[in-house]
């Protein structure tokens, strides 16, 4: 019984936390003129897509690191 009640009661404090978020959120909308939150959406999709194409690149770079590392070990091994 304890557990059913805590559980209940933790999962209606998320819905809480939830719609007081989205309160929040429709408030700051509401607030700010509507070229405002345009632009900053479209901040926001241009700093995702920057932080996107430097991970890949960073991941293909060391990606091409750890298989020159690879090759050179096994081609020392074999002398």
């Amino acid at each position: 019984m304890f557990l059913l009640t805590r559980f209940s009661r933790d999962y209606l404090s998320e819905g809480i936390k939830m719609k007081n978020f989205a309160m929040k959120l429709k408030r700051f909308l509401k607030s700010e003129d509507g070229p405002t939150a345009v632009e900053y959406a479209v901040m926001l999709s241009l700093i995702i897509v920057v932080c996107l194409t430097a991970v890949t690149n960073i991941g293909k770079r060391a990606s091409t690191t750890f298989t020159n590392v690879a090759n050179q070990l096994g081609a020392g091994a074999g002398t």
